[in-house]
Parts: structure tokens; sequence; C-alpha cells
């Protein structure tokens, strides 16, 4: 004869399965069309669950293989979008001020404008990020920003220069956004640190690649600035074309793996539970994301390290020149930055290894930029990974981004400004407005961190206290995939 309790048991679990399938189909309505659903519907999944183990050769395989296929494209696209938006800089030691009869504040002018156009479109390209295939839409922007930087090449003026800024602005927007969501479909919230660190850690590579090309370049009797544009925006767009064809943005479409190695790859991003991709606007997720202060930490966070970028970016070489040194070795010295950050950046995630936390090492390498600039750009990786891992929701990941986005750009578009042509050649002003916003994202980081503890503190109080009073709340198959947000996951715990 069956036991009552356990009958009774296996009845209540019943109840709680069936409550949470009623549940998945009132939040969700889209997710049917979530391919990521649809492959773990497939039996195979039932098996490869349940034995499951991160840990595996076979989850060791998978996500070297997604490694050799993914990152050297994400990391040479942002390569050359670091050395593509340092053209104006080199291009200014190679005659361009003069040939293009730039005068008064038309340098600093052409500084910002990238940014204006980074301003001008995050809004649409959030929308269309939802709406298009990400690895696509990233993949031809790419063609289409090596264009419009062949095309200052036939510039002559302030006018034409300033137009190609904007239009590379423009397209240059969508990139990190883009990337930040590929990470986050095939990495772990631990392993994301890292991988944001190879992609993005190109920024410091970028610096030593373009000093030495330029210095190369430098050498030719004519045609200089020009070549500088030719040869990057050239091999930008042969870059373009090879991710059209190889950048894929979901495990559940990642023609390079198997059925099974594609169920296993999502598995291993279950634990995050960051959701998969669905393309469809939730407007509850953007209420959300408003009423979340997090949102406007993440916005004033990257004024103040977008500030000091745009106005060294723009005008360190032209710094480094009053120092005395010749043309020929400043391009060489803008090498040297590069180098730091890059040892920076190997520093600050073996630090992270051993901590585990996020924003005490970003706090840490702010504190370190208040007495020399060098590593600021380092803490953007642990500002990114926050983003990739800290929200989820398609929706209100992407207004995440936009905040991200929208802060970055306006921060860089004040940064030149503070360089006033009356202030050189020490530029006083701007040095003392870099050290105050700098000292400010100390502040911020920490307080995201704390807002992330305290929140993990709550929920795993209250998931003590409904197991103390017999609180079973409904069980939601896959709800990592069903485009849920961070607040209506029970079980989501914030990176700190």
């Amino acid at each position: 004869m069956a036991n009552p309790s356990i009958a009774a048991s296996d009845e209540k679990k019943t109840e709680i399965y069936a409550a949470g399938h009623a549940l998945e189909a009132q939040v969700t309505p889209g997710a049917a069309h979530d391919k990521a659903l649809e492959l773990l519907s497939d039996p195979a999944d039932a098996e490869i669950k349940a034995h499951f183990d991160i840990n595996s050769p076979e989850a060791v395989a998978v996500k070297k293989k997604i490694d050799r296929w993914l990152m050297p494209l994400l990391i040479i696209t942002v390569l050359f979008q670091n050395l593509d938006k340092a053209t104006l800089s080199y291009g200014a030691l190679m005659g361009l001020k003069t040939e293009t009869h730039l005068h008064g504040s038309n340098y600093s002018w052409l500084g910002s404008l990238v940014y204006f156009g980074f301003l001008s479109w995050e809004i649409p390209a959030a929308a269309l990020l939802q709406r298009l295939p990400i690895a696509r839409y990233a993949s031809v922007t790419v063609v289409l920003w090596g264009t419009v930087l062949c095309c200052h090449a036939a510039a002559t003026n302030f006018g034409g220069l300033a137009a190609c800024r904007f239009l590379l602005g423009v397209l240059e927007s969508s990139v990190t956004p883009a990337f930040v969501l590929i990470t986050g479909a095939f990495y772990t919230q631990d392993e994301q640190v890292n991988r944001i660190a190879f992609w993005f850690g190109t920024a410091a590579v970028s610096q030593v690649v373009g000093g030495l090309l330029t210095y190369g370049i430098y050498h030719f009797e004519s045609f200089r600035w020009e070549a500088l544009y030719l040869i990057f925006g050239g091999l930008t767009i042969i870059h373009g074309i090879v991710c059209f064809f190889m950048l894929t943005d979901s495990p559940s479409k990642a023609y390079f793996l198997t059925t099974a190695e594609r169920i296993i790859a999502l598995e291993r991003v279950r634990v995050g539970k960051a959701g998969s991709e669905t393309w469809k606007f939730n407007a509850e997720q953007l209420k959300e994301a408003f009423m979340d202060p997090r949102l406007y930490l993440f916005f004033f966070m990257m004024i103040c390290t977008g500030l000091p970028n745009g106005g060294v970016g723009a005008f360190g070489p032209s710094i480094i020149v009053q120092f005395g040194f010749t043309t020929e070795n400043t391009t060489l010295l803008q090498m040297a930055p590069g180098l730091s950050e890059f040892v920076g950046i190997i520093f600050a995630t073996q630090l992270f290894k051993r901590t585990r936390s996020r924003g005490w090492v970003g706090a840490s390498c702010v504190s370190i930029a208040v007495i020399g600039i060098i590593l600021r750009p380092v803490v953007v990786i642990f500002i990114l990974s926050m983003l990739s891992s800290c929200v989820s929701g398609t929706t209100k990941k992407l207004a995440f981004n936009v905040a991200y986005n929208l802060g970055y750009s306006i921060g860089n578009i004040l940064g030149p400004q503070t360089y006033q042509a009356k202030d050189a050649p020490d530029y006083k002003p701007a040095k003392y407005v870099m050290l105050a916003f700098v000292a400010c994202e100390i502040f911020v980081i920490l307080s995201i961190s704390y807002i992330h503890k305290s929140e993990n503190a709550r929920r795993d109080r209250q998931d003590a206290e409904d197991f103390k009073n017999g609180v079973v709340h409904p069980v939601i198959e896959n709800e990592e995939f069903l485009d849920l947000t961070d607040k209506q996951q029970r079980g989501f715990r914030y990176p700190i």
C-alpha cells in the first residue's frame, strides 16, 4: 500500500510545478519563440541535465571551443575600434591640423563629436539589438565604420572631418552593448570578468600597436595622416566581413557546436540566471529598469569614467609633445600607458580570482588612478562584467547598456572641452577636473557593490524564513531562459 505521506508529498509537488507552469505562461508570453527553450526541449537535454557538472571534461571542452571561436573575433573588433578612434590624435602629429585648416577649438570639437554620434544612436541601437540578430547587426556596423574611417582621408576641412567623426561614433556605439550581451550568453558570472578583460583589454594593446604602426607610417615622405586612415579603415572592413560569417550571439545558434555541445553550453550559463535572447520589447522591464537606482549609478559612474578618457584620448599626444619630445618619439611614448594598462589588467583579474569582488577590485584600480591616471581604464572591465551578470531580462539589460553608453558618451564629450587653449601647455584646470571625477567614481562603485550585497543578504534571509515556515514557492521550469528580470527570479544573486 502506498505511504499516505509520500502520496501527499507527490501531490503537493505536482501542484507546485503546475503553479510554476501557469506563472511561466503568464509572465513570458513570447518565451515560445526563444531558441534556447526549443533546444532545451530536446530529449537529450534531460540526460545531460541530470548528470551535468560544469567541471566535467565535456563542459570544459565546450568552454575551450567557445573561447577559440568567439574570443579572437571580439578581441580583434575592439582592437580596431580603439585604433580607429585614436587615429585623430595620431593624425594630429602628422600634419592633420595644418592641412585641414583647423583653428581655435576645432580640434577639441573633433574629439567630442564622435561621442555625439554615440549619444545620438544609443536608444535606436538598443531597439535594433533587440529586434535584429545581434551578431549580424554588429558585423555590418563594423564594415560601415571601416568605410567611414577611410572617408576621413578625403576630408580637407573641419566640416568634412566633423561629419566623419560623428558618423564614426554612430556606427561604433553598438559594439560594446552587443559584446556584453554575447559574453553574458556564453559565459558564467565568474568567467565573464576574464573574458571581458580579454576583449576590452585590447584598449591597452591598441596603444602599443597604434604607436608602432604610426611610427612606421610617419616615415613616408608624403601621404602621412591620410595613409593612417586608409590602412586602419581597410583592415576594419576586412575584419567586419569575417565577423559577418563567423560571429554568433547565442549558444542555441552556435553552428560551430554540435547539438549536444549547444545544450552543454546552455547548461553552463544556467546558474547565472541571466536569461536568453528574446526579440520582444517588454514595457514592464523598462519600467523596472527606471525604478532601479543602479541604473542612475551606472550612468553617473560612466560620466566619471568617460570624462578623463575623452580628454586624455584627444590631447595625450599633444601634451607629450609639450615636454620637448619629437613627433617620432611621441608616437612611441604613447605605447607606455598602453603597456601599463595591460599589466594593470593582469593584476586586477588575478586579484578578482582571490577576492571574488568586482566592486573592491574596481575601486582599488580607481584609487591607484587618483595617483596616476594610467590604471583608470581597467575599472571598465569590472563595470562591463557587472552589466553582463547583475541584470537579467533582455529589455532591462539593454536599458542598462543605454545608461552605460549615454554616461560614457557625455563624459567623453565633456572631457576634451576641459582642455582649453588658454591653459596650455600644462592644462591644470583639466587635470583638477579629471581628479575630482575619478575620486567620485570610487564612491559610486562601492555604492553599487553595497546594494548588491544588501539585496543578496535580504533574499537569503527571506529564503531561510520561508523554509522555516514551510512556505513553498512555485517552481518554474527553465526560468533562467524565460526572459525574467533579476527582480522576478527569487534565486538570482548579484555579483559583488
